[in-house]
């Protein structure tokens, strides 16, 4: 008896009586919602990836060198740059890149300057040639020198 009141209630505050259920919407939904679900659980791993940091790479590794020599450079002018970037790929990009680092000061690749980069990222020289009157201002590590003119020829 309850439940006949119960369904009589419902009935009537629903408006009309009982309607009969459309399987095709019922299906449509079910399907959107499974490919929704799979979509999600497949893609678990590309959030995991996304959410990893990237690795530093090369480029970036270098520039990160120039740190400390940056604070040692005046803030702004024009500053020497060894070696010459017409040698290889490699030492072009090097410049290329020491010259982004550095930034506002501007590289020249002559030796008519008064502070001198001297970058070699495999290691430094054997010897510091002192031809010119260079002489070694401050050693940065990692093949990176800063050399000044002691006195002009």
């Amino acid at each position: 008896m309850f439940e006949t009141v119960l369904y009589r209630t419902i009935s009537f505050s629903l408006g009309s009586g009982p309607r009969p259920v459309n399987r095709r919407s019922v299906l449509h939904f079910v399907a959107v919602a499974g490919v929704l679900a799979v979509s999600l659980l497949s893609s678990k791993n590309l959030f995991l990836i996304a959410r990893q940091p990237l690795p530093a790479d090369g480029d970036t590794l270098y520039l990160h060198r120039f740190d400390a020599l940056k604070g040692a450079l005046p803030r702004r002018g024009v500053v020497c740059y060894a070696p010459s970037p017409e040698i290889s790929f490699e030492t072009k990009k090097h410049y290329f890149l020491a010259q982004y680092a550095v930034a506002p000061v501007v590289l020249r690749t002559g030796k008519d300057c008064d502070l001198l980069i001297s970058d070699f990222p495999g290691g430094p020289p054997q010897a510091v040639s002192t031809d010119g009157g260079w002489t070694v201002s401050r050693d940065f590590g990692n093949g990176l020198l800063l050399l000044e003119r002691s006195g002009r020829p």
